[in-house]
């Protein structure tokens, strides 16, 4: 098994059984590493003169970047099935007359972002749901998008 750790500027993997450290990335700021359902991908946000959000093998090759644009994107976080990443975006808003965070979530072959929240909150550190991961009943029989949660054993 291996963890992601980071630091102010790195992404290691720590081997648990063995107990070995091997750095990932250290040639920026990189925070906020996810490993993708199947374990194969890590992905993470890398201040790189803006802040995007970047996919690399869980071994530090191939690493991609996903997002462009102005604003930092941080906090990625992987959809169940390993195609998508939800993540917060600190973006200008009009209304506000300031920046804010919403959610996007992106491809991970990088097609363009889809905005998921356009609030005057700050709208951050995004998870997916996965209902095979909870029991989920719906209530009266009635369509729902999030059920009532089983609470018996």
């Amino acid at each position: 098994s291996m963890l992601p750790g980071f630091g102010d500027d790195m992404i290691d993997v720590i081997d648990l059984e063995t107990k070995q450290i091997r750095r990932l990335v250290g040639d920026r700021y990189n925070r906020h590493p996810a490993w993708s359902p199947d374990g194969s991908k890590i992905a993470f946000s890398r201040d790189d003169g803006i802040g995007n959000i970047y996919v690399m093998n869980s071994d530090g090759s191939n690493m991609v970047k996903l997002t462009d644009g102005q604003g930092a994107k941080r906090a990625p976080a992987w959809s169940p099935d390993g195609q998508h990443i939800v993540y917060e975006w600190f973006i200008w808003k009009e209304e506000k007359q300031g920046l804010d965070y919403d959610l996007f979530v992106i491809d991970i072959l990088g097609a363009t972002p889809r905005r998921l929240t356009d609030t005057l909150g700050l709208d951050g550190q995004p998870d997916w749901f996965d209902p095979a991961t909870l029991p989920v009943e719906r209530k009266d029989k009635l369509p729902t998008t999030w059920g009532q949660l089983k609470l018996e054993p």
